[in-house]
């Protein structure tokens, strides 16, 4: 893949959803592009869903090659592999069309959306798609990819019915639980590409190393977002609560003077 392509891309992306975005929006009235978004999010969890049937066929599923516990890079080209080369441009289409993810939010004017963590994760996958198909496009990292793409369908499945309205929304209480998700496939990463280290099956050790910085970076993110989402917000509201109540009780109660205070009944 060409990085002339790759970085110029990803610079413009940061470049229109910090820069140019936001000041083209800013007079501007958000667009409504509610279909437009059903039919991205339904493309995305078919394509996602494509790689990752792709990926187990040829990899983990009985009719590829891999070893689920260390795979190395073979050097040479069989039938899978060509396979795997063959079908590489989903994974990079994929992943790239997640950008627009981000572009939506810019149209929509829905700028508190646009988190640290979405455009530092974005860009780290948009990266991905160039270092790792030129630099290992086999081996270790097929178990990661293929979760990766079964997580996608799960969350543009949750993008999409978010978009039908009230009436579907209150059923999606479980979008918490697809953040733990996310933090989960993250710990497999990290414990599944570290085995090469302490297990020779022909897998590039500086390579483990830099998957699992990458992982740990984004992991950590999305520990912090889940903690100030969920478990600090379910903190503030109980807190709200509890003062709201204290509030109405003492709302409640009749006045009493200095001397009832001390025990005394007023005459």
């Amino acid at each position: 893949m060409n990085p002339m392509f790759v970085f110029p891309l990803i610079a413009f992306y940061l470049y229109f959803v910090k820069v140019l975005g936001p000041r083209w929006m800013k007079n501007r009235e958000p667009f409504e592009i509610t279909n437009l978004i059903r039919f991205y999010n339904l493309a995305m969890v078919v394509l996602n869903a494509k790689f990752c049937y792709i990926v187990l066929k040829e990899t983990y599923l009985p009719s590829g090659r891999y070893s689920l516990w260390c795979q190395g890079i073979t050097g040479y080209m069989d039938e899978h592999l060509e396979e795997e080369y063959r079908n590489g441009w989903w994974y990079i289409a994929v992943r790239y069309a997640d950008l627009l993810d981000t572009v939506f939010f810019v149209l929509r004017k829905k700028f508190n959306q646009i988190t640290h963590l979405h455009v530092i994760h974005h860009t780290i996958v948009a990266v991905n798609c160039w270092f790792w198909v030129l630099y290992a496009p086999e081996g270790q990292p097929a178990l990661g990819l293929s979760i990766n793409a079964f997580v996608h369908v799960v969350m543009y499945m949750y993008y999409f019915l978010a978009t039908l309205g009230p009436s579907v929304q209150k059923y999606l209480w479980w979008k918490k639980y697809l953040t733990t998700l996310q933090i989960v496939q993250f710990v497999i990463f990290l414990v599944h590409m570290s085995i090469p280290l302490f297990v020779d099956c022909g897998f590039p050790r500086h390579l483990i190393h830099v998957a699992n910085a990458q992982t740990v970076l984004v992991l950590s993110l999305f520990v912090n977002f889940y903690i100030k989402s969920y478990t600090r917000e379910k903190e503030n509201t109980a807190m709200r609560r509890a003062q709201a109540a204290a509030k109405h009780d003492g709302a409640s109660r009749p006045e009493t003077s200095k001397d009832s205070a001390n025990g005394k009944k007023l005459n």
